[in-house]
């Protein structure tokens, strides 16, 4: 998919488990097409065409071309030759090399995973690479590679075929069970049928918390720490599981992590009412730094760290030292923000947060009506809670 920050090698769960998700919720086990064919665990995988061979790992993204470099050249004596390490390494460190005349000619870092295009019928995947340096014959673009994993369960025996190649690319099919799917997690339907809601939910938990967020932070503070130390829990281990895992196992799993999540909020209750006021001004403050950013028009992200991180622990401290004040103020202040994101999405024009700025776009007159009905809303939540609560510590 060609952004570099959806690389598989950085989405790939914890542990062993070598598995990726496409668009539609569909997961596929990319280790079993990974290790189809190797002879060993600790040795690529080796794909060939008329101009050389590809070595490749898709999943063990840190092995050392050195410790496996006796055992690669007994057992591939051709392509592989005896300068063939040190050619690598000039290319830079990979997990992925296509070797021409015995020598290094690309090195390859990492790979992204995508599913295939609506208009492909089949159930699979693809995997590319692409090159660190520059294509022999094109100085301009780089080698690619790309393995087409199809799903056929039907397949006797699975196999590569080369399906074409150009000077500057290579693309491969492999065909077989290895390549179908784990399980599909029906999450797209209910997505889909909930998105229509979304801004409603924000409006209305919004105005909950601009107007009475004072009231119920503490119990909002515990309900926060249980969904993340479930969640947590649940993914770190289910990401350990094996790919075959029954699913009373998977729901033991479950259990396990709402009970430790229980846990959790119920510890965090005491820790709420000394640190809740704190780190929800703190909250505020990387709010307030992220729409600051987009309204200075800081195109920096380093500086946009910094100025956010500023926000943030002088909102905390502040916090700290004025609990009632900051109490009523922040929750009027996240609320408010919520409110005026919900009703962006419906009336349209809402500026995104985590966008830098663009020097040569033009941004939207709508952020200033925005920020201007944020900041209505939070001194009038500010000023409703502190007299509703005036009589509360």
């Amino acid at each position: 998919n060609g952004d570099r920050e959806t690389e598989l090698t950085t989405t790939l769960p914890i542990g062993k488990i070598c598995q990726a998700m496409n668009d539609e919720f569909e997961l596929y086990d990319v280790r079993k097409v990974d290790e189809f064919g190797k002879s060993s665990d600790s040795l690529p995988s080796v794909l060939e065409n008329s101009q050389g061979a590809f070595l490749y790992h898709i999943c063990d993204i840190n092995y050392d071309i050195k410790a496996e470099h006796a055992t690669l050249r007994k057992t591939h004596t051709e392509p592989v030759a005896a300068d063939f390490e040190q050619g690598c390494e000039s290319l830079g460190k990979g997990n992925a090399y296509f070797v021409k005349d015995g020598k290094c000619a690309y090195a390859f870092k990492n790979s992204d995973f995508d599913g295939f295009d609506e208009s492909v019928e089949n159930e699979g995947y693809k995997v590319s690479f692409t090159s660190l340096n520059a294509c022999e014959s094109d100085a301009s673009s780089f080698y690619s590679v790309v393995i087409e994993a199809v799903c056929n369960r039907d397949e006797v025996e699975s196999k590569f075929t080369l399906s074409s190649e150009t000077n500057c690319t290579s693309l491969y099919q492999f065909e077989g069970k290895e390549a179908c799917k784990l399980y599909k997690i029906k999450v797209a339907q209910y997505a889909a049928k909930l998105a229509p809601f979304i801004g409603i939910i924000l409006i209305l938990i919004g105005l909950l918390m601009t107007l009475a967020g004072a009231k119920f932070l503490f119990q909002a503070f515990a309900a926060m720490v249980f969904l993340i130390v479930s969640s947590f829990v649940f993914l770190t281990i289910f990401n350990m599981l094996d790919a075959s895992a029954e699913m009373k196992v998977v729901g033991g799993v479950f259990a396990l992590s709402v009970i430790l999540g229980i846990s959790a909020a119920v510890l965090s209750f005491k820790f709420a009412k000394d640190w809740a006021v704190a780190l929800l001004a703190a909250w505020g403050g990387i709010i307030i730094g992220l729409l600051l950013c987009k309204i200075l028009k800081v195109d920096s992200p380093t500086v946009q760290l910094a100025f956010v991180f500023i926000c943030a622990l002088a909102a905390g401290y502040t916090g700290k030292q004025m609990n009632r004040v900051v109490r009523s103020l922040g929750t009027a202040f996240v609320g408010s923000f919520l409110l005026i994101r919900g009703i962006g999405c419906y009336a349209g024009g809402y500026p995104s947060e985590m966008n830098s700025y663009n020097a040569g776009q033009q941004e939207s007159p709508a952020i200033f009506a925005y920020f201007g009905g944020f900041v209505f809303s939070t001194i009038v939540g500010f000023l409703v809670q502190m007299r509703i609560f005036r009589d509360e510590g």
